[in-house]
């Protein structure tokens, strides 16, 4: 980034993009650092620490996307707005990844939720179904909730080319939650996806729609 140019056509490809829409660098940066880090990750304390991460890690790397809607990247309110969306995806995901992660040996649930719902990481590990485990993962999907709900404003601060990405995108990770509420603690059991029909559905819609605009604008 320092020189404009690279070796890889990916990484050029990239470097164009980043030139042509005048995108801020430090998203990178610390998105980069933050994945360096990752690699000696030992878990979340508290809810100050899990907020860091967001700031840190998931919000940089949504921005890498958003950020392409902006010439220089957007103002303070959309990047609230996507800060919203990236704490509501991040929490998302330590839900669907909760049995994945745990195999892995690694636990990105805040140790006080835990501990304030009297719950171990065995009880996770062995897939409980207590009613500690039911108050954290409802703890964990209210949250993620209401993240999401806050998220809708972002459709607001899109310009109308990205408006059909952006709405099937908090469209499918709002499906996906249900799905989650849905499943309860069966999350400590197995991951939970996006199915097929819904996303299928969601996507041609919005290809239908991208079709109606242009046919409009025609």
């Amino acid at each position: 980034m320092e020189s404009g140019g690279a070796d890889d056509p990916v990484l050029r490809a990239f470097l164009h993009t980043v030139a042509a829409r005048r995108l801020p660098h430090h998203w990178v940066h610390t998105y980069l650092k933050a994945t360096t880090e990752e690699l000696h990750f030992t878990g979340h304390a508290t809810e100050a620490d899990f907020q860091r991460y967001v700031d840190n890690l998931a919000l940089p790397a949504l921005m890498l996307i958003e950020d392409l809607q902006y010439e220089g990247g957007g103002d303070e309110v959309f990047r609230s707005r996507c800060r919203s969306f990236a704490e509501g995806l991040q929490r998302l995901d330590f839900l669907t990844d909760l049995t994945d992660d745990l195999a892995e040996g690694r636990l990105y649930l805040p140790q006080e939720d835990l501990d304030r719902s009297g719950v171990t990481r065995a009880d996770l590990e062995q897939g409980q179904d207590t009613p500690g485990v039911r108050e954290l993962v409802a703890l964990t999907c209210r949250r993620t909730r209401t993240s999401m709900t806050d998220s809708r404003a972002l459709l607001d601060s899109t310009v109308p080319g990205f408006r059909p990405l952006q709405r099937a995108l908090l469209e499918l990770a709002e499906h996906q939650l249900a799905r989650v509420e849905s499943t309860g603690t069966s999350v400590t059991r197995r991951a939970v996806g996006y199915g097929i029909r819904v996303p299928v559905a969601v996507l041609l819609r919005e290809r239908r729609q991208l079709k109606g605009d242009a046919a409009l604008e025609g």
